[in-house]
């Protein structure tokens, strides 16, 4: 296992290292696994990555899919229809066998309110060899994890929570920050979970994580988010059900704007994808 790891990661970093020199003059921030395996880890074979995930300006969308396309890198559809929609927060392109995810954000807009100039505004130069790219700062980093695991409803492979761990144990600034920054992205409920979550898989966390998780919505919410939201990060029982899924992904997000606009988005995206597809077949 540990041979075929390090054969799996060779690969994805060729692929990296590809990817920048598509992207020579673009700037793009590394993302997820990509930004962890050297700032984490002490040897990135310690990390396993499934894919490349890159976050670049909305405005350079379509000249890094040009880029893409003029390097014969084929398109891919998993989302089905919606991902043809010039709005969607992510493309996927294949570069041989590694998939590459380019994001124009984290996940739909309607579903937070985070302020991505700012976020441009602080990022950092990543310490990948070969590739000349960025990364997120170490706060952002950290939300945009926390975000990350309630997307997916903390249905999520264990070591997800270990790169939260090392990026909390790591991290040097001021928590309360953190807090207010949750708070402005209206991601407080994710954010409060993940963190609940992770001193569930590391209790000796508690004293450094609880007090920031204090800071966090209000003594009745946070018990609801215990006692009714989330599931044991132990507990591995296969797919979740769909009215499962949905009634977490309503209840992690922050409010009634956040979770109509969520709504709405999807009712739009389905209807724009299906015409997206239709005149794509035609032409």
């Amino acid at each position: 296992m540990q041979h075929a790891n390090r054969v799996r990661t060779d690969i994805l970093l060729r692929a990296m290292r590809r990817v920048g020199e598509l992207l020579a003059g673009e700037e793009f921030v590394l993302l997820k696994g990509c930004d962890y395996l050297f700032r984490l880890y002490d040897t990135p074979y310690l990390r396993q990555m499934a894919d490349i995930d890159l976050l670049v300006p909305a405005s350079r969308m379509e000249a890094v899919h040009e880029r893409f396309r003029a390097a014969e890198m084929p398109q891919q559809f998993p989302s089905g229809v919606v991902d043809r929609l010039a709005s969607h927060h992510e493309t996927v392109f294949k570069l041989g066998e590694v998939t590459i995810e380019v994001h124009r954000s984290f996940i739909q807009r309607a579903r937070n309110r985070i302020d991505y100039d700012a976020l441009w505004s602080r990022r950092v130069r990543a310490n990948i060899p070969g590739v000349d790219a960025f990364r997120l700062s170490d706060a952002d980093a950290l939300l945009y994890h926390a975000l990350g695991l309630a997307i997916k409803e903390f249905d999520v492979p264990l070591v997800r929570y270990f790169d939260l761990h090392l990026m909390f144990e790591q991290f040097r600034g001021d928590v309360a920050e953190l807090a207010q920054r949750a708070r402005e992205w209206h991601i407080e409920r994710a954010f409060y979970a993940s963190l609940q979550q992770l001193i569930v898989v590391f209790p000796e966390l508690a004293p450094r994580v609880e007090p920031l998780a204090n800071l966090l919505l209000s003594k009745a919410t946070r018990h609801f988010i215990d006692t009714r939201v989330v599931p044991s990060p132990f507990r591995r029982r296969g797919p979740q059900h769909r009215r499962e899924q949905l009634w977490r992904k309503w209840q992690l997000m922050d409010g009634y704007r956040e979770r109509i606009g969520f709504l709405a988005y999807h009712a739009w995206a389905l209807a724009a994808g299906r015409i997206a597809a239709r005149r794509a077949a035609h032409t």
